[in-house]
């Protein structure tokens, strides 16, 4: 699984419909801010697939996750000056995230329903923690996003998995696993609730 940065969703699920896979992964972010890179993450995944009848599979993966990052805030001396290397190192966390796919086959257009959901553990604020410090403090995070999907390959030209068109519906606690009840202070918008929709092309 990749984790976000900057404000960018990027969950990467496995998709095997049946079996069991262990897995090691070391992942790292773009450069930018100024460092020569912008975070490492690593993680260690225990993963189930689950056939559900011809078509349709559900995937759950239990994980071990750290992460590392780099706050350009902190490392301009924004704040209180506590953190001028901009290193932000996370405490060990776990995670739970779960995949269901299943082609609607009753009716005869090429539907298929996707849901997926996340939770991740508390992991630390990853520097010195507020209010003396820049760090957030984190919390438990909760994600969750149903999408139906069109075939319009398979539709249109009989290629299926080619192109689609989608629409979405996502829900996401406590955003990034910031905590809204700060030390002396709510931080805003750690909710998310929003509609999607987009089209997706496979070369």
């Amino acid at each position: 699984m990749n984790r976000d940065r900057a404000g960018v969703l990027n969950f990467g699920f496995r998709d095997n419909p049946s079996g069991i896979e262990v897995t090691s992964r070391f992942g790292q972010y773009f450069p930018g801010h100024g460092f020569p890179n912008d975070g490492w993450d690593r993680t260690v995944a225990a993963n189930i697939g689950l056939p559900l009848g011809s078509q349709g599979f559900f995937n759950v993966s239990v994980n071990a996750y750290k992460e590392w990052q780099n706050d350009g805030f902190a490392a301009q001396g924004v704040g209180n000056g506590l953190n001028l290397s901009g290193k932000v190192d996370f405490d060990p966390t776990w995670a739970i995230e779960a995949l269901y796919v299943q082609p609607l086959a009753f009716q005869p257009l090429p539907l298929t329903f996707k849901s997926f959901a996340v939770i991740h553990g508390p992991k630390g604020c990853g520097e010195p923690c507020g209010p003396v410090g820049p760090g957030l403090k984190r919390t438990t995070e909760y994600l969750t996003q149903q999408t139906l999907l069109l075939d319009v390959g398979k539709l249109a030209w009989g290629k299926p998995d080619q192109f689609a068109v989608w629409t979405a519906y996502r829900w996401w606690k406590n955003k990034f696993g910031i905590d809204p009840n700060q030390p002396g202070f709510s931080f805003p918008f750690t909710v998310e609730s929003t509609w999607l929709t987009g089209a997706t092309w496979t070369f």
